[in-house]
């Protein structure tokens, strides 16, 4: 009896090494491809920390809001949005920090005097010049605003909820979006670490 068990497995196990591998999306044995999440195949993750639409609907396109909340509008922070202002926002009891260990336009670090928002939609629920000489061992913190059920803080980050990150180039005077390089929910008083990175293809056409 403990012969035929043996040979059973011994043929099941033969079975398994030599079973085809399954097609991935573009119809290749054993591919990596897969749907994105407007499921074109090998198409772009996670685009846009989460949707893979732009502000026009269209699949991984790359329109986005300029800083007035006009689709593939030409306003810039520094003439149409109050330059720094553009960034500020209510302080709330409930937070989480956001820390980066390298933010990126175009594989380069972002200067001193740019800034990094957090928002969720298109309010802005935290900010800060990233000047990383000012922040413990050159690693800055990006304090999140979260409602905490007062008035001026209605709109502002949930639990579970993963905010938007925006980049402002100065010196460019550009928005870009940026994405992480994790997707970390909003929990009052977390803190977490990653890296952010400007979708460079994603600001708008202005001159």
């Amino acid at each position: 009896m403990k012969k035929l068990i043996l040979l059973a497995l011994f043929i099941v196990g033969c079975e398994d090494s030599t079973s085809p591998k399954p097609e991935d999306c573009a119809g290749i044995v054993g591919g990596t491809a897969v749907e994105d999440d407007c499921g074109i195949c090998d198409g772009i993750d996670g685009y846009m920390a989460g949707s893979c639409y732009d502000c026009s609907r269209v699949a991984n396109g790359t329109a986005i809001e300029d800083c007035l909340g006009v689709c593939g509008g030409c306003a810039t922070v520094l003439e149409n949005c109050g330059g720094d202002n553009y960034f500020i926002y209510n302080p709330s009891s409930s937070l989480a920090y956001y820390n980066f260990f390298s933010i990126t336009i175009d594989g380069v670090l972002v200067d001193s005097d740019d800034w990094v928002g957090a928002f969720k939609g298109n309010v802005c629920v935290g900010a800060l010049k990233w000047d990383t000489s000012q922040c413990g061992n050159g690693v800055c913190s990006l304090p999140t605003m979260g409602d905490n059920g007062v008035e001026f803080t209605a709109g502002y980050m949930k639990a579970g909820e993963i905010p938007t990150f925006k980049i402002y180039d100065t010196s460019e005077n550009k928005l870009y979006n940026a994405m992480a390089s994790d997707d970390i929910p909003w929990v009052n008083l977390g803190i977490s670490a990653s890296s952010l990175t400007a979708i460079t293809n994603s600001v708008s056409n202005c001159p």
